[in-house]
């Protein structure tokens, strides 16, 4: 659908695009839970996504292997790697778990590097460090204060967060296997969200039981326009993994930390969160990012 661009554009639209996602996600979640708010985002992702494959004529074959990759993909990277990210701000909170989470690019890096055979330059590599440690200033500077409601801590449940890059790290070497086999974006997101959609519809009565929660219909139409908008990031990122290098692109749509940072300024006034440790986060970021697109 977006071949005609380059991969490293692409992946920079996909994270444009998931921080206006994201804004719409944080102010739903606010009123749903988030086992409904995934379960309805998969929904939407997965229904939009099957229509623009019908849309655009499909692909002649679907080899069961590569339907396979694009069922683990769903599984690991968008059912497990949710689950394990709450889990880990349950115990430990937002901002540590976001700050230890953005070494998933380096993650994605070791993995393409071992499992497809993919190389790393100076300036990907430096860009990709950039990107890291830029992300990391931003979430840091934007949450300076102890969190409330954290439980107490163990250095175990610190592992927590690794885990969660590590697992969103794996997503797209199997989504890479996928395209191999079955070269069409639409139809792997379309696979992997309605299939995660079914996982969480299966545990919903368990992850719901005694909640008494109720299905808010503001925040159901906002979860469902974030949810199109996800759709549309997701057709761009993941026809930049199809196309693209996994070390260039999976560091490059990390740079929507900055980009939640820069739509919540502009347009929700959050003038607060305005600092010296975000800038410096911020033009690091930039910089990574940059270094990575003009590698090519």
């Amino acid at each position: 659908m977006f071949e005609f661009l380059q991969p490293n554009l692409l992946a920079l639209f996909a994270a444009i695009l998931l921080a206006v996602a994201n804004i719409l996600y944080r102010d739903s979640l606010r009123e749903l839970s988030p086992a409904v708010a995934s379960f309805v985002t998969h929904l939407v992702m997965g229904s939009i996504a099957c229509g623009v494959y019908a849309a655009s004529g499909g692909v002649e074959k679907w080899p069961l292997a590569g339907i396979l990759w694009f069922l683990l993909a769903g599984f690991v990277g968008n059912f497990l790697g949710r689950y394990l990210l709450f889990v880990s701000i349950h115990y430990i909170g937002v901002a540590r778990t976001t700050v230890l989470s953005q070494t998933q690019p380096i993650w994605s890096s070791i993995l393409a590097l071992i499992f497809l055979g993919e190389s790393i330059g100076l300036g990907a590599g430096a860009g990709t460090l950039g990107i890291v440690i830029g992300a990391s200033i931003i979430v840091l500077g934007r949450k300076e204060k102890e969190e409330e409601g954290v439980l107490n801590t163990t250095l175990t449940l610190y592992f927590l967060p690794f885990l969660v890059a590590l697992v969103h790290a794996i997503a797209p070497i199997f989504r890479k296997f996928g395209f191999a086999l079955i070269p069409s974006a639409p139809f792997a997101i379309g696979v992997a969200t309605l299939f995660s959609a079914a996982l969480q519809l299966a545990v919903l009565s368990f992850t719901e039981r005694g909640e008494g929660h109720r299905w808010d219909r503001g925040a159901l139409r906002s979860i469902v326009i974030g949810a199109s908008i996800n759709t549309l990031a997701a057709l761009c990122f993941w026809t930049a993994i199809k196309d693209g290098a996994v070390v260039e692109v999976v560091p490059i749509r990390r740079l929507s930390v900055l980009f939640v940072l820069l739509f919540s300024w502009i347009f929700l006034r959050k003038l607060e969160n305005l600092n010296w440790r975000v800038v410096m986060g911020a033009v690091l970021s930039v910089i990574g990012g940059g270094a990575i697109i003009l590698s090519q």
